[in-house]
């Protein structure tokens, strides 16, 4: 009903077919939904608003991907940052705080589920904290096999 009312207002034709269709081509796709004709492919992962959201919601994508971003940023912090010469301590954790800790936990509360006790739970938690080691060990110019745990 909503997807009519959607379609109603901007003027456009949404077909949905539960079953799948052939395509004209010589290989099968399936194309649930059609607009004005154009069959929309079925996709594995959708970013929306900055989430990157996969058909299982794992958040495997996403969790790499802020995975990536904290390592750069951690990599820009260690430029900047080193045991005999840089910036003091006090300004590499503002940097942290206020850039590489928001880009790394953004939409935390939608993909990260810290009650669920599940492998991709555990493996999101390990990722993130391998990162924020790697940062803070740098920030403090400690050596790299001092042990964190």
């Amino acid at each position: 009903m909503e997807t009519e009312t959607w379609s109603a207002i901007r003027k456009v034709k949404v077909y949905s077919n539960p079953l799948y269709e052939e395509s004209k081509h010589q290989d099968r796709r399936c194309y649930l939904h059609r607009i004005e004709g154009t069959p929309i492919p079925p996709s594995k992962e959708v970013k929306y608003l900055g989430v990157i959201f996969d058909q299982d919601l794992k958040f495997r994508a996403h969790t790499n991907q802020a995975v990536k971003k904290g390592t750069q940023f951690g990599l820009a912090i260690g430029s900047i940052a080193r045991a005999k010469w840089g910036a003091p301590l006090q300004y590499l954790r503002r940097l942290f705080t206020s850039v590489t800790a928001p880009r790394m936990d953004y939409a935390a509360a939608i993909w990260h589920r810290p009650e669920d006790m599940r492998s991709p739970t555990i493996q999101q938690q390990a990722k993130l904290s391998t990162v924020q080691r790697q940062i803070m060990k740098t920030m403090l110019g400690c050596f790299r096999t001092t042990s964190t745990h």
